[in-house]
């Protein structure tokens, strides 16, 4: 697949005998050419879902991961709670039947009359007791959520998001509209939060604000369709939309992740393209949440412990 060759003093890197590299006597914009021409070329040609999946200690986390989701599950069908899988979860279920192959975390959500009740259920009835569900502020305001923890392995968690209810009917240019409201609400919101007192009471400002702002509700009633868009609190930056049809994302079916079935929305391929444009693709940036070399053996260890035991 690839091949090296010397040519007029020059290293030349072959990918399938195509040079995409040199070494030598080369400037560094030349440099720069060849690496953009790279990168298009394996934007252009390689399917993410043909990428192995992650090894080491990142599978470990993922599996870490996937344990806490495991329960989350089980605490959600005891309680009569509703989530499902979504962002990046939802996407790897699709494209490669488990964790995106980068991936560190797992994302869910949930309707806001059950996420307000999700701590106290999930910490009453969890049985694992490495575990508890707690409210997370990022330093900058701008990512208030819940997280299922572990309380003794900081590196692995769950995200849990909620989801309220508009009851306005919006085509898609009032939707986008709606999503960068929200998103520019956020913002604005976030800049505060050095004036409150706790998590909690930031964590509710934000949902003061939906209700004073928009037409909301806790969760879908029968009158009309509502509008189903991501709670105020967290600022979804890189998503082209937050906002959708209550078709888009009910009555919810399940759907296979990592060898287990899990709810997820009515119509993923629409939802992930609202979200994501073209999900099938390899993305241009890969992000991963988890710095790995800033995780300790003594913590990799506990790790690998948790997902033995």
């Amino acid at each position: 697949m690839f091949s090296i060759k010397r040519e007029n003093g020059e290293k030349i890197i072959c990918l399938f005998g195509k040079k995409i590299f040199r070494f030598g006597r080369y400037s560094n914009s030349a440099i720069f050419r060849e690496l953009n021409s790279v990168s298009s070329m394996l934007y252009a040609n390689l399917a993410a879902s043909t990428l192995p999946s992650a090894v080491g200690f990142l599978r470990d986390i993922q599996l870490a991961g996937l344990k806490i989701l495991k329960e989350i599950d089980l605490v959600c069908k005891e309680n009569n709670l509703t989530y499902w899988i979504d962002f990046g979860t939802l996407l790897g279920a699709i494209r490669h039947k488990g964790f995106i192959p980068w991936d560190d975390d797992i994302d869910i959500c949930m309707p806001r009359d059950d996420y307000k009740k999700f701590i106290k259920s999930f910490n009453q009835s969890c049985h694992d007791n490495n575990l508890e569900a707690v409210l997370s502020s990022h330093k900058s305001g701008k990512y208030n959520l819940i997280k299922v923890v572990h309380k003794d392995i900081p590196s692995i968690s769950v995200d849990v998001f909620p989801v309220d209810f508009c009851y306005q009917e919006m085509n898609d240019a009032q939707k986008l509209e709606f999503s960068k409201k929200i998103k520019s609400l956020t913002l604005k919101q976030a800049k505060k939060m050095k004036k409150f007192s706790s998590t909690a009471e930031f964590h509710d400002s934000f949902r003061k604000l939906s209700l004073e702002l928009f037409e909301t509700d806790e969760g879908p009633k029968e009158t009309k369709s509502p509008t189903v868009f991501y709670g105020v609190e967290f600022h979804h930056q890189t998503h082209l939309y937050n906002a959708f049809d209550y078709g888009t994302i009910f009555p919810l079916k399940q759907i296979v992740f990592e060898g287990a079935e899990f709810p997820c929305v009515a119509k993923p391929d629409l939802y992930l393209t609202y979200i994501f444009g073209d999900y099938l693709k390899l993305p241009k940036k890969i992000h991963a949440h988890i710095d790995l070399s800033s995780i300790s053996l003594d913590e990799m260890l506990k790790i690998k412990k948790y997902i033995g035991d």
